[in-house]
Order: structure tokens, then C-alpha cells, then sequence
């Protein structure tokens, strides 16, 4: 995988009302997260990732869900509103920003 590929990591539901998430494995294939995976998160920058659906979703749906962070797996800070309907909200890593230790 090369440094300047985008990451992009399939998020599973990991509880019974669906709200909890958690990443699976790294990918580079776009095209394969649009059009298996109906909710996906891809690396903005280091710590920071973009949560995308294949499904239409509301603001408020988006706000109920709790996201882990592919790296260190501590739950993620919601740090933006939703971009459109697919391109949803901003997460950020504040366990990784605090922890070196993950980075390396």
C-alpha cells in the first residue's frame, strides 16, 4: 500500500440497535466500498476520517451512531455535520492525538 493511497475501512454493526460500529480492515479500492459496502469511513488525515453510506441518511441518524477508530478502537469525537445525504460527518481520534504510542 503506498503512502498516498486513501484508506478506506467497511464498518460493521458490533451491537443489537445498530448504532455502535466498528472498522474492519483497511482498503484501497474505492470502487469496491461503493458498491459492496453500505457504510464505510475513509482517511481524511491521520486521525481524522469521513463516514460515507451507500443508503440516504439524515442528520439525526447520523448523530446516534458510535464509531471506533480503526487505529486504537476508542470510540470517535463527531466533528462536523453531515456533508450531503452519503458524504456524512467528520470523526476525529482524540485517544490517538493524545497516544504516540498508536502512531508508530
Amino acid at each position: 500500500m503506498d503512502m498516498t493511497d486513501t484508506r478506506y475501512y467497511p464498518l460493521t454493526t458490533v451491537d443489537s440497535e445498530r448504532y455502535k460500529r466498528i472498522p474492519m480492515f483497511a482498503v484501497t479500492d474505492l470502487k469496491m466500498m461503493q458498491g459492496e459496502i453500505s457504510l464505510y469511513l475513509s482517511e481524511i488525515t491521520p486521525q481524522h476520517f469521513r463516514l460515507h453510506s451507500k443508503k440516504a441518511m439524515t442528520q439525526k441518524s447520523t448523530d446516534r451512531l458510535e464509531i471506533r477508530c480503526p487505529r486504537c478502537g476508542k470510540p470517535m469525537k463527531q466533528i462536523s455535520v453531515n456533508a450531503d445525504e452519503y458524504n456524512l460527518s467528520l470523526y476525529r481520534c482524540n485517544g490517538c492525538n493524545n497516544n504516540e504510542e498508536v502512531l508508530k
